[in-house]
């Protein structure tokens, strides 16, 4: 194969001469996704000196098991589900929160809004990374997902594939990942209010989430101090 010829093809035409034993296929469609697995990988890793090993076992895993892949056209979400596996399996972790920044999604605000004020923005992205700390492992994997959307690297198709889930099973949990990032942000606006309620800080020893948000709820002094955003149309 030319490689001119090869970077015409299309990833299912790609994987399917990779199939067939065409080695020089295979080389232009992990080329093609490099930057995407590195991608993902560098930020899960925080930056680790490890990032080019794992990369590397990345794709030799997508070559090894190339021949198991019945639906080429999934190629890129099957890659990215053995990326998010190997990191999983060498950190056995939640994924630090360098996986979703520098530039997380707010779930409450349109992100193609440009009107906002930008030193807001900033602040309301800092206040999600922060209560992204307080959602669970599997949440803050979608959330990184989502952000790759977003970000025009994973259509919707390609998340769902990558869930292994259907594409309406996909956006439910995009929303309930959205409601509990905002319940989370509301924690994080209470907790940096000063004077911070003796209350607040009595409910969230052990980090549970459902526990301070029903405290602040509940709570006068802390109500106030927590508008919740106004929840982004449904995906």
């Amino acid at each position: 194969m030319g490689e001119v010829v090869g970077l015409e093809l299309t990833d299912a035409e790609l994987v399917t001469a990779g199939q067939n034993g065409d080695r020089d296929a295979v080389a232009v469609l992990l080329n093609r996704h490099l930057r995407l697995t590195y991608h993902v990988i560098r930020r899960a890793l925080d930056g680790h000196p490890d990032t080019d090993d794992l990369v590397q076992e990345t794709m030799i895993r997508a070559v090894e098991k190339l021949a198991d892949l019945r639906d080429p056209t999934r190629f890129r979400a099957w890659l990215i589900t053995i990326a998010i596996r190997q990191v999983k399996n060498r950190a056995r972790r939640p994924p630090p929160m360098s996986l979703i920044s520098p530039d997380p999604p707010d779930p409450g605000v349109d992100v193609a809004d440009e009107a906002l004020d930008r030193a807001g923005r900033d602040e309301r992205r800092r206040r999600f990374r922060a209560a992204a700390r307080w959602i669970s492992d599997e949440d803050r994997w979608l959330l990184t997902l989502w952000s790759r959307e977003l970000d025009g690297d994973l259509t919707r198709a390609e998340l769902a594939d990558a869930l292994h889930v259907s594409r309406p099973h996909a956006a439910v949990r995009i929303n309930r990942m959205r409601a509990h990032l905002i319940r989370a942000h509301e924690v994080v606006t209470a907790y940096e209010a000063r004077p911070r309620c003796p209350g607040l800080t009595r409910a969230a020893e052990g980090h549970l989430l459902a526990r301070v948000s029903r405290h602040i709820q509940s709570c006068p002094s802390c109500r106030p101090a927590t508008p919740l955003p106004a929840c982004a149309p449904a995906c």
